[in-house]
């Protein structure tokens, strides 16, 4: 792997991070408890076969 492919990997990796607190943020205003709801039954980026792994 390239330095310059590193560096892309990382930065949208970090994109896509910190990108699905401030939509989750929106999500909240609009829609609310019903998100907070949903927010307690599937996993935030990486789904598990096995249920919510608390932690």
């Amino acid at each position: 792997m390239t330095l310059n492919l590193l560096v892309t990997y990382l930065l949208l990796t970090l994109y896509f991070y910190v990108g699905t607190f401030f939509e989750e943020r929106r999500l909240l205003m609009e829609f609310g408890s019903a998100y907070r709801a949903y927010q307690q039954r599937v996993p935030r980026l990486i789904p598990c076969p096995f249920g919510r792994i608390e932690g």
